[in-house]
């Protein structure tokens, strides 16, 4: 899956080998995926909210937060704030 600047999964725009996924990513449930280098003015990532595990691009970054000290949920909606947009463009 690819990460779009609506801050989700979404069907890759490219073609992927599914017998080659070895280098690929993998997202687990309640895990964040983002782009490390943005060219939008969003900040793309996507919060795995399934109970799938997501296979993704190997240039994406995937990580969980430590749930007894701060839960994926409320990091989102963090990253959902326009702000949170500019800083990351700012920085990146």
């Amino acid at each position: 899956m690819g990460i779009s600047v609506s801050k989700e999964f979404r069907i890759p725009a490219s073609t992927v080998n599914r017998n080659k996924l070895s280098s690929y990513k993998v997202v687990k449930p309640r895990q964040i995926a983002f782009v490390r280098y943005a060219r939008e003015a969003a900040f793309a990532y996507a919060l795995n909210d399934t109970e799938n595990e997501i296979v993704v691009s190997p240039a994406y970054e995937v990580f969980y937060t430590d749930e007894d000290e701060l839960i994926p949920e409320y990091l989102a909606m963090v990253f959902n704030r326009k702000e949170f947009d500019r800083y990351a463009r700012f920085h990146s």
